[in-house]
C-alpha cells in the first residue's frame, strides 16, 4: 500500500527552476500547526505592542498632569504661607492698637435723655408752671384714669387710626398745650427714633398712652400725672414733616382707636 504524501510546488514566473516539496500527512499537518502558532504568535506580540503604548501613553498623561497639580498645590502653599503671615501681622497691630478690646456699652437711654437735657427737650420747671397754670379747656371723665378727653384743643385729624399706624395724628399750631388724656404715672419720657420727643404714660384697666413729635416735654418718667394735666407741647419731632401730636391708646397691649374715647 503506497504512502500518502502531499507536495508543495512553487514555479516562479521568471523562469527559473521550480522547486518541489514533498509531505508526509503527518509532516503537513505539522506545518500548518506550526504556521498557525507563528501567526498567533504575530497577532500576540502586535496586541502587546500596542497595549504597551497605551499604557505609555496614559502614564505620560498622568504624569504632565500630576506635575500640573504639584505645581498648583505649591503656589496654594505658598498664599497659605502669606495669609498666616497677614494673619500674624494684622493680630500684632491689633493688640498694638487695643482693638480686641471689647467697646464699652452704651447706655442709650442715659445718653438720649443727657442730649435730650442739653438740647432743650424738656422745659425748665418754671416753664412748665407757667403753662400748668394758663386755663386748658376739657370736661373731665366720671372715671378720670381712663382715656377720654382730646389731648390738644382746637385740632383737626390728618389721619385716621389704623392697625398700621397704631394711633391718629391730630394737626395742630406748633407749641399747642398737651395734656393727659387720663391720670396715670409717666413710664416713658425721651427721645424716640420714630416718634422723636414722647412721653408714655400708664393708666388703670390696662390702658397706656402715647403722646409723639413733641417741640418739648413737660414731664419726667415716674411723674404722677392728672387728666388735663399739661406733658408737652406740639411739635414735629422725629419722622415727621409738619406739626401734630402723634396720640395712641393701647389697652391690654393691643392699640385701640382713641376717638371711641373722646367725650
Amino acid at each position: 500500500m503506497s504512502r500518502r504524501e502531499f507536495s508543495i510546488v512553487v514555479i516562479p514566473h521568471s523562469g527559473g527552476r521550480t522547486v518541489e516539496r514533498r509531505f508526509s500527512v503527518l509532516g503537513f499537518r505539522l506545518l500548518v500547526a506550526l504556521t498557525g502558532l507563528l501567526l498567533l504568535a504575530a497577532v500576540t506580540v502586535v496586541v502587546l505592542a500596542l497595549r504597551v503604548h497605551i499604557t505609555r501613553a496614559d502614564y505620560l498623561s498622568l504624569r504632565t498632569r500630576n506635575a500640573a497639580l504639584s505645581a498648583e498645590l505649591a503656589k496654594l502653599n505658598q498664599v497659605k504661607l502669606e495669609l498666616e503671615q497677614l494673619r500674624l501681622a494684622d493680630a500684632k497691630v491689633r493688640a498694638m492698637l487695643g482693638m480686641d478690646q471689647e467697646p464699652p456699652k452704651l447706655d442709650l437711654e442715659r445718653l438720649y435723655e443727657a442730649l435730650a437735657r442739653d438740647s432743650g427737650m424738656f422745659l425748665d420747671s418754671a416753664a412748665v408752671r407757667r403753662l400748668d397754670s394758663a386755663p386748658r379747656r376739657f370736661t373731665p371723665r366720671v372715671n378720670p384714669e381712663v382715656p377720654g378727653i382730646a389731648p390738644v384743643n382746637g385740632f383737626t385729624v390728618s389721619r385716621g387710626w389704623s392697625i398700621a399706624h397704631g394711633g391718629i395724628d391730630l394737626v395742630a399750631s406748633a407749641g399747642t398745650p398737651v395734656m393727659a388724656s387720663a391720670s396715670g404715672v409717666v413710664s416713658f419720657a425721651g427721645w424716640d427714633t420714630v416718634y422723636g420727643n414722647s412721653v408714655r404714660i400708664d393708666h388703670t384697666d390696662r390702658f397706656q398712652t402715647l403722646y409723639g413729635h413733641l417741640l418739648r416735654i413737660t414731664r419726667f418718667a415716674g411723674d404722677s400725672v392728672q387728666q388735663g394735666d399739661l406733658v408737652g407741647l406740639v411739635g414735629s419731632t422725629g419722622r415727621s414733616t409738619a406739626p401734630h401730636l402723634h396720640y395712641a391708646v393701647v389697652k391690654a397691649g393691643k392699640p385701640v382707636n382713641p376717638q371711641n374715647y373722646f367725650q
